[in-house]
C-alpha cells in the first residue's frame, strides 16, 4: 500500500504507486508518498534541477544480441551490481515481476505518472526503465532543466532529448515507467 501525506495528515491510501504520486503532485495536496514499510517513495518539489547517474555509462553492452527490453532489464540489474541472464526475459514476461525475481528488489510501477514525476527516481539514485514506443525500451539515466538523457539499447548509445521531445515521446508511448527506491 502507498500512503499520501500532506501537511501532517494522510490524504490517500491505495495499492498504486503511480496514483499516489499523481495525488501527491497535485497543487492542493503538495504531498509525500510513503509505502507500508514507512519508506519515502516520492516527494513533491524535492529534486535537483539536474542529475546524472554517470555510473551507468560503463554498464552498457554494445551488440549484446538482446532485445531493447532485455538489455534495459539487464542494465537495471547491472546498476544494482547484479549479473542476470536477461535472455530469460521474453515478451510474455512482465518487466516488474521479472526484475523483482532477478534482483530481489521491490520494483515500483510508475505507469501513468508524468516524466517529471518519474525523474524524481533518477534524482534519488535509481535508473528508470521506460518505453519509448510500443516495442522499444530505454533507461532514463539523467536530466537537466532542458533535457533528458536516456540509454537506447537498440543503438547502444546514450541520447539527449529536449525535455519537450522526451515528454511527448513518453506520453505517446503511454508514460510507462518502472523504477525502485535506492
Amino acid at each position: 500500500e502507498y500512503m499520501v501525506y500532506s501537511f501532517g495528515s494522510i490524504v490517500s491510501i491505495g495499492e498504486s504507486a503511480a496514483s499516489a504520486v499523481r495525488m501527491a503532485d497535485r497543487a492542493d495536496v503538495v504531498g509525500t508518498v510513503v509505502n507500508e514499510d514507512g519508506v519515502v517513495i516520492w516527494e513533491r518539489g524535492i529534486k535537483y534541477s539536474a542529475y546524472y547517474l554517470n555510473e551507468l555509462e560503463g554498464l552498457a553492452t554494445k551488440n549484446s544480441g538482446l532485445t531493447s527490453r532485455q538489455e534495459a532489464v539487464r542494465m537495471m540489474a547491472a546498476y544494482l551490481k547484479l549479473e542476470i541472464d536477461a535472455t530469460g526475459f521474453g515478451e510474455t514476461h512482465r518487466v516488474k515481476e521479472f526484475l523483482e525475481n532477478a534482483t530481489g528488489r521491490r520494483m515500483i510501477s510508475l505507469t501513468g505518472v508524468t516524466l517529471d514525476e518519474a525523474l524524481y527516481f533518477v534524482f534519488r539514485g535509481a535508473p528508470v526503465y521506460a518505453m519509448k514506443n510500443r516495442t522499444e525500451a530505454v533507461v532514463i539515466t539523467g536530466y537537466s532543466a532542458n533535457s533528458v538523457t536516456v540509454y537506447e539499447p537498440s543503438t547502444g548509445k546514450y541520447k539527449n532529448y529536449s525535455l519537450r521531445d522526451a515528454e511527448k515521446m513518453f506520453e505517446d508511448a503511454g508514460n510507462i515507467f518502472l523504477s525502485y527506491v535506492k
